[in-house]
């Protein structure tokens, strides 16, 4: 079957790869919490652990989207993952209000990054965390 150089993932190899890979990232959550609020590990160990997360993250979300296969799970554990990188590389050089703002700016990335790719998921969840973060603030 021609797919005019779509991505058609047909044979079980390539499903059970990716399965692999999407439990893989799915572990990569816990495992993040884990190193940054949870081992005395140096900064620099634990950034370089969440950078390799990212990466691998971004790749697989990459390879998805060529591929085109469903890339919304790991695009969203890629944001994720970024979240917790920046958060923990800012909660470590500055106070609490530059943290805010730096949450406040990823929601904003993925409102935008959801518009202009046409990402509704991305858009909702952007919405929705700017907003819990607006109430978190507030109160």
């Amino acid at each position: 079957m021609y797919t005019k150089g779509n991505y058609a993932p047909s044979n079980r190899k390539d499903k059970l790869i990716f399965a692999a890979q999407v439990t893989f990232l799915l572990l990569m959550i816990p495992f993040s919490v884990l190193i940054v609020y949870f081992t005395q590990f140096q900064i620099f160990l634990q950034l370089a652990l969440l950078f390799l997360f990212l990466g691998y993250s971004l790749w697989v979300y990459w390879s998805a989207k060529k591929k085109q296969a469903n890339f919304l799970f790991p695009l969203a554990i890629a944001l994720l993952v970024a979240l917790l990188f920046t958060v923990h590389i800012t909660t470590y050089f500055f106070n609490g209000v530059i943290v805010f703002w730096l949450i406040g700016g990823h929601f904003l990335f993925w409102i935008l990054y959801g518009w202009f790719n046409k990402i509704y998921f991305l858009m909702i969840i952007g919405f929705t965390s700017a907003l819990f973060l607006l109430v978190y603030t507030i109160l």
